[in-house]
């Protein structure tokens, strides 16, 4: 080649990559985000808990920054956190999270344990749907004295929310409200303890239920049962919140199980055993952003169960973990574990029954050629999914 060929084609090379690279930049300028609006309350009787920082997390591999316009402040009696200046990237949209970093600011040894508790009663707005899987989470007791704040002051615990965004270009979260009080008794379930990991397993339910909920839609009544993120044993009694991180459903552990219609799983949630929920009435179950593995079997036979959200974090699902669930007819998938196994074959059974899947927008490219469903475009989308049909 001679020197004048070498040096055109070296010049295209570099007005190809500065091409790239200006289109790189226009796309990212232009990325369309979705604004929150309205304003978290916090509600608290007589504790000292400051709330040093809240963040945004908009998927496992990002990292949580502080929320727009957030302010320090404590929370006695009444905190409201306006969120009128966050937003999140439209290809981001589906699960985010929003942590709440505590510091409990109370005399040194008259510190106690309390629980967040999270719900969402904006029955008012209806293109934009909210599922709030985190409905309880373990705030420690701190060392600190005194409400003199430091670079060096512990936090207390962190509060976790992860909030499902499904349509819409803006939507408002004036209604979510984080009650903290002391802990409760937990009678709803048994569990089983590793005292060198300071881990919990829910080993088997007791036939009772938290409370009951009010469906929006029907108006009807459900029964629900809410299981806690850590546990304490105290004077012969499980106590939520405290020394152990409750991470497994045991195996079989709900095997059967018809005394509520709503299970809602902490976040703390990493495995669901084989059988964990097999043959259960169950109608409605979360699966915890942070779980990892699914048993075989482990939601067989819950004819009941029309939905299921499977995370990113999800790795493996086990043989006939949704086998026979007849009414099984909406799935969203954020995994890429998952997405990547799906066939006409499927041996899970998530996809059996389904008429409808949504794939995440960022998982797409991992879709299997023997993928069963027909990508659908007509009608409304899910933000940062795509929808399949049967």
């Amino acid at each position: 080649m001679s020197l004048k060929a070498k040096i055109v084609s070296f010049v295209a090379i570099i007005v190809l990559v500065v091409g790239l690279l200006v289109v790189g930049v226009l796309a990212a300028t232009n990325q369309q985000k979705i604004s929150m609006k309205g304003n978290i309350n916090f509600v608290i009787n007589d504790k000292n808990l400051y709330i040093n920082d809240v963040r945004l997390q908009q998927g496992m591999s990002d990292t949580p920054k502080t929320v727009p316009g957030f302010i320090k402040g404590f929370i006695n009696g009444e905190y409201q956190l306006d969120l009128s200046k966050a937003s999140i990237d439209t290809n981001s949209a589906g699960s985010f999270l929003l942590y709440f970093d505590i510091i409990n600011f109370t005399v040194q040894g008259q510190a106690s344990n309390y629980i967040a508790e999270a719900s969402w009663t904006n029955g008012s707005v209806e293109d934009v749907s909210f599922e709030i899987r985190e409905s309880s989470k373990y705030i420690a007791a701190a060392t600190v004295s005194s409400d003199n704040l430091s670079d060096s002051t512990p936090l207390s615990g962190t509060i976790m929310l992860e909030v499902n965004l499904f349509s819409g270009d803006s939507f408002d979260l004036s209604d979510i409200t984080i009650t903290i009080r002391d802990p409760q008794i937990i009678d709803v379930a048994n569990f089983s303890t590793n005292e060198a990991a300071k881990t919990a397993t829910v080993t088997s339910y007791t036939g009772l239920f938290t409370d009951y909920v009010e469906d929006s839609t029907s108006g009807s009544t459900r029964s629900r049962i809410i299981l806690p993120s850590s546990i304490s044993l105290k004077d012969g009694s499980v106590v939520e919140g405290g020394d152990y991180l409750v991470t497994t459903i045991g195996n079989n552990a709900f095997d059967g199980f018809s005394a509520a219609d709503i299970v809602v799983l902490p976040s703390s949630i990493t495995t669901i055993g084989n059988g964990a929920f097999q043959n259960s009435s169950i109608s409605e179950i979360n699966i915890p952003y942070g779980v990892k593995s699914i048993g075989s079997q482990a939601f067989m036979e819950c004819y009941n169960l029309s939905e299921i959200i499977i995370p990113e974090s999800v790795t493996s699902i086990g043989t006939n973990a949704f086998a026979l669930c007849s009414s099984l007819t909406t799935v969203y998938i954020d995994s890429p574990s998952v997405i990547s196994n799906l066939s006409s074959t499927d041996p899970t059974g998530l996809t059996a029954n389904a008429t409808t899947v949504y794939v995440k927008s960022n998982i797409l490219q991992m879709l299997p050629s023997t993928f069963p469903f027909t990508i659908d475009s007509s009608g409304a989308q899910m933000s940062g999914y795509k929808k399949f049909t049967a």
